[in-house]
């Protein structure tokens, strides 16, 4: 079979992947992250990535379940899937409420989406769904009436949905502000109502009476489409809560970006969603805030909100003065550091009213003493406008703390030199370990860290389109980053360590986008070209033989190797190699010809 690129015929490729604009990674690519991450999606919104934050979400019988004056017979009917997964929630015999209850962490003040597929069993039985523990008329709750299909009624600030999905089933959600963080026993309950109300919890059952219940979920709302109300795509889960992967969107031009690959990062912030926070003049800052607002100059908190999903605060600042502002979203002394470490340190901001006349705006990131004393100072100069908030992050970079630094903090700093009046809106800063800005991490009460971004392909997965004798590779991506160390990957071919691997990867200190083959720990080829901009989007070929390697970048002229063995190889890292580098950047394609193809058509793919 052949295929067309521009005007040159390849065979297809064995392996095809195209992450620009997809939603769902191909179902050979094994993905773990094992916690929460933001992407911009396609509307400019920052949301958090596809996620189910309940575990055991079809399994009702596991012990993590707790059940009251109730039971549960497990795969009894047929869910709205099409399996026999359903399960049976059964009431006892006694004269109580029944029901079963699962402990579930969650952060006072955020609102979350509760969820669960529900079909009547015998008739008059209704469906409650009760978030944050407590009673009914205390808690976050709504009745579902599985006979009419209809919301019987709600409790607290809670909002309810329940829609028709075929069969006898429905889909019941609850949306609510959560009053507790944490893991609070009995946070999240499933219970029976008695034939007669829909409100009388109590009731003597008769032992055998109950509802189908099949795939719960938990999500952040207001983070998964930017819509409080919406209703996510059903992921099941087993022992673990689910995190998709990542396929990010310019914020800017709204042009998709592909599968975003990071490295684990913690946002040192405690608290960047500005929780806390009180209008008023001056108003109360967010909890953690320590801002330094100097005489003559009065401060007003017009308010705070969301911005294309950026939680932000409104500062309006106006008065006479020729000192600093400063505005530091936490303590200076909080955040640990030491000699040689890199930092960088970013923030929204943006000129909601007035004028920047008479004011100087830095970004700096202070390096300091355990006691308070102060290191060194770097500062970025930037000049918010007017643009939406989601287009003008600023960023503040430091490769190497002072020998004698112990602690780190960002601020923003207004320099005033006379009479002022202006609004700035400032949303979502971060302080992270490392020598550039990732994605953000939201914080409310506690640092934060977002776990690494794995995905590979693995098995038959991966031998079902790998050739072990000669072989043509393709990847096309954007790193986030300039780096001046490191060697990150697009793509490796190799086994469970490093010794035994074929990649397109970066010489970060070199600006060198280059292919390495590796047998039993011994080089075999590097080629590629040196002074490439690393932030710019790239094409890469690269084939493979014994004695016979090439590769093309941007159709630049094919750098080879006549020299060297094809090392034994099982899997395909994406965005990473075998152990703790990782690409940091949006991976666009990936593809896969079990042939070497010639040197002109390397040129062709790369053009």
């Amino acid at each position: 079979m052949l295929a067309t690129w521009g005007c040159t015929t390849f065979p297809k490729p064995t392996l095809s992947l195209d992450f620009l604009g997809a939603t769902s990674l191909d179902s050979g690519i094994t993905f773990s992250r094992g916690s929460q991450a933001t992407l911009f999606d396609s509307t400019g919104t920052l949301v958090y990535a596809k996620h189910n934050l309940q575990t055991y979400s079809e399994d009702f019988a596991n012990a993590a379940w707790t059940k009251s004056a109730s039971s549960i017979t497990s795969n009894t009917i047929v869910a709205p899937d099409g399996t026999l997964t359903g399960d049976k929630l059964v009431e006892d015999a006694a004269n109580a409420n029944h029901f079963i209850t699962k402990s579930v962490a969650s952060v006072s003040g955020t609102t979350y989406i509760m969820s669960i597929f529900a079909k009547q069993a015998e008739s008059g039985r209704y469906l409650t769904l009760l978030f944050g523990g407590g009673t009914y008329y205390s808690g976050e709750a709504a009745t579902f009436n599985l006979t009419t299909g209809v919301v019987e009624s709600t409790a607290g600030t809670t909002t309810a949905t329940i829609t028709a999905v075929g069969n006898g089933w429905y889909r019941c959600s609850t949306t609510a502000v959560s009053k507790f963080t944490g893991t609070p026993s009995g946070a999240e309950r499933i219970l029976i109502n008695n034939s007669t109300s829909s409100s009388s919890f109590t009731y003597t059952g008769d032992g055998t009476s109950g509802i189908y219940i099949w795939g719960a979920q938990l999500n952040i709302a207001n983070m998964e489409g930017g819509v409080t109300s919406s209703l996510s795509t059903y992921y099941p889960t087993t022992t673990a809560a689910y995190y998709a992967a990542r396929f990010d969107y310019n914020p800017s031009t709204l042009q998709p970006r592909g599968l975003l690959i990071e490295e684990q990062r913690t946002n040192s912030i405690r608290n960047n969603t500005m929780q806390g926070a009180v209008a008023g003049t001056p108003g109360t800052d967010p909890t953690n805030w320590v801002n330094s607002i100097p005489a003559g100059i009065t401060q007003e908190i017009v308010g705070v909100g969301t911005e294309n999903g950026i939680a932000y605060i409104d500062y309006k600042f106006s008065g006479t003065a020729t000192s600093t502002i400063v505005i530091r979203p936490d303590g200076e002394t909080q955040v640990a550091a030491s000699s040689g470490q890199a930092w960088t340190g970013s923030i929204y901001v943006k000129l909601i009213a007035g004028s920047l006349t008479n004011v100087t705006c830095e970004l700096n990131m202070r390096q300091g003493l355990a006691a308070g004393g102060v290191v060194s100072n770097t500062n970025v100069s930037f000049t918010p406008t007017s643009a939406a908030l989601n287009t003008q992050r600023v960023v503040n970079a430091v490769a190497s703390m002072q020998a004698t630094t112990e602690r780190i903090m960002v601020r923003v700093l207004l320099a005033t030199t006379g009479a002022i009046n202006f609004t700035l809106r400032i949303g979502l800063p971060q302080l992270e370990q490392g020598a550039f800005a990732t994605s953000v991490i939201p914080t409310t009460t506690t640092a934060l860290t977002r776990n690494a971004d794995v995905a590979s392909m693995t098995g038959t997965n991966f031998s079902s389109w790998y050739s072990a004798g000669e072989g043509t590779l393709f990847g096309q991506g954007t790193k986030i980053y300039s780096g001046s160390s490191g060697f990150p990957r697009l793509i490796q071919i190799g086994d469970a360590t490093n010794n035994n691997a074929m990649g397109i990867l970066w010489a970060d200190s070199l600006s060198r986008l280059y292919a390495a083959v590796t047998t039993s720990g011994a080089p075999q080829a590097d080629i590629g070209n040196n002074g490439l901009t690393q932030t710019a989007n790239h094409k890469s070929a690269f084939a493979y033989q014994v004695n016979n390697f090439a590769i093309s970048n941007d159709g630049l002229a094919v750098q080879t190797d006549t020299a060297g063995t094809i090392p034994s190889v099982d899997r395909m890292f994406i965005g990473k190699d075998a152990g703790s580098t990782y690409y940091n950047g949006h991976i666009q394609r990936i593809s896969f010809w079990p042939v070497r193809l010639a040197n002109s058509q390397l040129q062709a793919l790369t053009a």
